[in-house]
């Protein structure tokens, strides 16, 4: 196998990487190659640029919370299962006289459930950890420099924006060269 450059990095992986999708392309039927060609342009090197794009589209905020609340509802929604089938519908057949159970059986319903129950609480931790864990190499990255948005009113003293020319909160005017510090 004759190993390509990718932005100068021999990569094998990236290598089977393309020819997965080549493959899936064709396989799907189709004749134009225009996905991979947008995705894997090696002279432009945008393989690097769509793995970096699909970095910061996976671990943005929004994602990984509807990811997170769409594990959790199905973790949730085994549990509202668990408590219709083996607590609410075998004291609804008690009551109306279609069953009857031994201690056996309600044992077994009120184990269905705590498993359930159990289960969910798992989940939640194994979630609760894997947020752990991306919020802190979030928080390893690169620092944003804080910029000064605000400064002084020179009469009132509160905040405003840096390029205000009248004060939102006592309405004077404002000159654009003073900052508001030497009073």
């Amino acid at each position: 196998m004759r190993l390509r450059t990718c932005n100068g990095y021999y990569t094998v992986l990236a290598n089977f990487f393309k020819c997965g999708l080549l493959f899936l392309f064709k396989l799907l039927g189709c004749v134009c190659s225009l996905p991979y060609d947008i995705i894997f342009n090696e002279r432009s090197g945008s393989l690097k640029k769509f793995i970096e794009e699909f970095k910061t589209f996976a671990l943005k905020g929004n994602m990984i919370d509807m990811a997170i609340g769409i594990v959790i509802g199905t973790a949730f929604s085994g549990i509202v299962t668990s408590l219709t089938d083996n607590l609410i519908n075998p004291i609804l057949n008690v009551v109306t006289g279609g069953a009857h159970y031994n201690w056996n059986d309600i044992a077994g319903f009120i184990s269905a459930f705590l498993t359930a129950l159990i289960n969910f609480l798992i989940m939640a931790f194994v979630l609760f950890c894997i947020v752990k864990a991306v919020n802190k190499l979030k928080s390893l990255g690169p620092k944003k420099e804080e910029s000064v948005i605000v400064k002084k009113c020179p009469y009132c003293q509160s905040e405003i924006d840096i390029k205000a020319v009248k004060c939102p909160h006592c309405t004077s005017l404002l000159d654009g060269d003073d900052s508001g510090d030497d009073i």
